[in-house]
């Protein structure tokens, strides 16, 4: 205990005469020291704890897991509260403004790849094939089967985003972005004017401010709600996900062969639930 004390005064010595960062060895805390102009010191001590579980659900921003039985890596998106729905101007009547609160989750930082695919199901639907190209050729069903048996390695708990999930992570935890990373698609999205009619790699444009790729373009990505053009105005304000009437699901972000209406961030297209279609997929978060 002695000894502890000394460390503790020492860290707290150094922190107060050198403008550093210390971190201590015990617990994954990291004291943060940024001095600026004439304010307390008070002020810029920032004490943070990491997580001890590399599995737990609750992170920091930046934070990225990889699942070790399919190797999907996730991105920490941290919880808070957003205007769902378009911000941006030039939108659609169902895409009405509503504040939404979510909880903290990890998100697929790629659309689910044909290799992760295999590795979870045994087999790859698509037609465009190659390893790190988005899995397509899967309908709501077949991405619903994807989570559960992903759901049996006991990694954590796994879902089809919600699309207050999906739009939240798009925009960067609700930045006014027209387009999942900005206001220029074409650093972001391979759609019509940059795809050439074709799908690509995951992860060959540039992400969103979070570090999450291609949520606008390649394929457009399932989720796990219910298709209602007034499902809005029924969302409750915490964690929401329509259930209610409707007989299509919900499907974000456009693909290769859509304009840059489609690929916006607030945009929603529907499809029925067994339907499979060359230019939808999907991506995974994770709750718990």
């Amino acid at each position: 205990m002695k000894y502890r004390h000394i460390l503790i005064g020492l860290n707290l010595f150094l922190l107060l005469t050198f403008p550093a960062t210390l971190v201590a060895a015990q617990g994954g805390t990291t004291v943060n020291w940024a001095p600026k102009g004439n304010k307390s010191n008070s002020e810029y001590l920032e004490i943070k704890k990491f997580p001890t579980d590399p599995l737990s659900k609750f992170g920091m921003m930046g934070d990225v897991w990889t699942e070790p039985s399919s190797g999907m890596e996730f991105v920490w998106v941290e919880g808070g509260c957003f205007t769902m729905g378009n911000t941006a101007g030039k939108g659609d009547s169902d895409e009405q403004q509503h504040q939404v609160c979510l909880d903290g989750y990890w998100i697929g930082k790629y659309e689910v790849t044909q290799a992760e695919w295999s590795r979870i199901m045994g087999r790859n639907p698509s037609e465009q094939r190659g390893d790190r190209y988005p899995v397509e050729m899967v309908s709501w069903y077949d991405a619903k089967s994807f989570v559960k048996r992903l759901n049996a390695k006991g990694t954590g708990y796994f879902a089809l985003p919600s699309e207050a999930q999906w739009e939240y992570a798009a925009r960067s935890r609700g930045r006014d972005d027209r387009f999942p990373g900005g206001s220029d698609p074409n650093q972001v999205a391979w759609f019509t004017p940059t795809s050439g009619n074709r799908k690509h790699e995951v992860g060959t444009k540039a992400p969103n401010h979070l570090g999450i790729h291609d949520m606008a373009g390649n394929v457009w990505e399932w989720c796990e709600d219910v298709y209602n053009a007034s499902a809005y105005s029924r969302h409750s304000g915490k964690n929401p996900v329509f259930t209610g009437s409707g007989s299509d699901r919900v499907e974000r972000g456009g693909s290769y062969r859509s304009g840059d209406a489609s690929i916006r961030s607030a945009n929603r297209f529907k499809a029925a639930p067994g339907k499979s279609y060359n230019n939808l997929g999907f991506r995974v978060v994770r709750t718990r």
